[in-house]
């Protein structure tokens, strides 16, 4: 089989962020608020309004606090009710994830799995960087129809060499049933070195969508466009 083409996710913490995101050819949105706490849940109507402007598929960040994992009973019922709001938004899915002491915490996961209706699916975020063995962890994402990609960095190596082999081990590993989504970080010349790689098809930026390149920088669609050249260099092709 060919491989599954290219595609380019942004995050979005505003309509014009993801309009700005659409028409630089991005091919996915995350949406999420502030991101310079790595994401948490945006406004309860700005999912309606994005989905309702755009036409490439929106992933809605379920999170509330800076950390791996949701603390106590009422931040997690905050989670699930965020779900509850998004059910009438026309969205393709969430990103969320929770990791305790190196491990998957499965009764969180498949709770807010059970919330969500059937169509949707899952991103599991970089909480999936606090995993103490990735490839066990891994195979417990995998018994979770719903969950189609996990988020990460290449588990926080440094070198962009290091860190294309490690994602594509995970990659292999994960077969046809789990899509690795690589985070890009804001460093061109590093992106081009994942861009290399043949395994590797999906991936996810959001200082480098922006300009300036912070996490305060609104998204610009030629700063979009230029990572999508980097990422697909072929010209012509699609998302």
């Amino acid at each position: 089989m060919p491989p599954a083409p290219k595609l380019l996710e942004v995050i979005a913490t505003t309509l014009e962020d993801a309009l700005e995101a659409e028409r630089g050819g991005a091919g996915r949105i995350e949406l999420v608020r502030a991101l310079v706490m790595g994401g948490f849940t945006p406004d309860p109507l700005l999912p309606g309004l994005v989905s309702r402007r755009v036409k490439i598929p929106l992933r809605v960040m379920i999170r509330e606090s800076d950390s791996s994992t949701a603390h106590g009973a009422e931040e997690f019922e905050r989670l699930e009710a965020a779900i509850d709001r998004l059910k009438t938004a026309p969205i393709q899915g969430l990103v969320f994830g929770f990791v305790r002491r190196g491990e998957i915490e499965v009764e969180k996961v498949e709770r807010l799995l059970l919330r969500m209706p059937a169509d949707w699916r899952v991103t599991f975020h970089r909480a999936f960087e606090a995993v103490t063995h990735p490839f066990a962890s891994l195979e417990v994402l995998k018994r979770y129809p719903q969950i189609d990609r996990i988020l990460t960095n290449g588990l926080e190596s440094e070198d962009a060499k290091e860190r294309r082999l490690r994602l594509e081990e995970l990659q292999n590993a994960a077969g046809d049933r789990i899509t690795i989504i690589a985070a890009g970080g804001p460093a061109l010349a590093k992106l081009r070195v994942l861009a290399e790689s043949p395994v590797i098809r999906e991936l996810h930026v959001g200082r480098a969508a922006r300009l300036p390149a912070s996490h305060l920088g609104p998204v610009r669609r030629e700063r979009v466009a230029a990572v999508k050249r980097i990422w697909v260099p072929i010209e012509g092709s699609s998302s």
